[in-house]
């Protein structure tokens, strides 16, 4: 029976000096976040670094890092459509390191409805919550195509090299039109057909069709359309003065 005592009161013992160890830590100035960590998101992301850090800060002033809970932190920045996941750290004893994983949208809709909605290159869509986006990005119109299809065709153009400094203002895909329509303002400001459906325009010839752009530009000519839809030939119409 004395054993038993014993043990009954060593294993009380032992928990009330556990118990008592967490409460001083809780209590503890040592494990009070002293500094917050965040990583600075990117030069033209729409929240910037000011604004995470004063969010971050309501909500770990005064707390101890063992009883600081992270999901309402998580919450409130989430609430910003542009934040696409939140990472936050505690690393002992007194730092919080706070990490944005940003959206980045390759271009935007509008909707029938009038809502403009930006296109990640997953395909995700969103609504900006009124925050601006500082960058040109093209506008998309749909008709015989998903958006999966069309963010398919933006990454192929992005990833061709000579490519990428024709900025695409508007991309659009109607069959019932002229197929696969992209305007574009850099070198010059021309609509190019670029076949029937989204299939075809990959095979778009693109060397010689930089290599026009490049003859229109330099000759100042003022093409009003530019067909380049089989992958073979050029065909330019240009606007003639009186």
């Amino acid at each position: 029976m004395n054993s038993i005592r014993l043990r009954i009161f060593i294993s009380t013992a032992v928990f009330l000096g556990v118990a008592w160890g967490i409460f001083s830590a809780v209590r503890s100035d040592r494990f009070r976040v002293a500094k917050l960590e965040i990583d600075p998101p990117s030069h033209h992301y729409p929240v910037n670094f000011e604004t995470i850090g004063q969010i971050a800060e309501r909500y770990v002033q005064g707390q101890s890092l063992f009883s600081l809970s992270l999901e309402p932190l998580k919450q409130e920045l989430l609430r910003n459509p542009w934040v696409k996941g939140v990472v936050v750290q505690k690393e002992f004893p007194d730092t919080l390191r706070v990490r944005i994983i940003e959206r980045n949208p390759v271009a935007w809709w509008n909707t029938p409805e009038g809502v403009r909605l930006w296109v990640e290159e997953s395909g995700e869509l969103f609504r900006d919550g009124g925050i601006p986006y500082p960058f040109l990005l093209p506008q998309i119109q749909m008709q015989g195509a998903s958006v999966d299809d069309m963010v398919g065709f933006l990454r192929f153009w992005n990833t061709q090299a000579q490519l990428k400094n024709l900025q695409i203002t508007d991309f659009s895909v109607n069959e019932s039109d002229y197929g696969v329509e992209v305007r574009i303002r850099s070198p010059l400001r021309v609509s190019l057909l670029l076949g029937p459906n989204l299939a075809e325009a990959k095979k778009l010839a693109v060397g010689r069709l930089v290599k026009t752009l490049a003859y229109l530009a330099e000759k100042r000519l003022n093409p009003l359309r530019i067909w380049a839809s089989d992958g073979k030939k050029i065909i330019v119409k240009l606007s003639v003065s009186p």
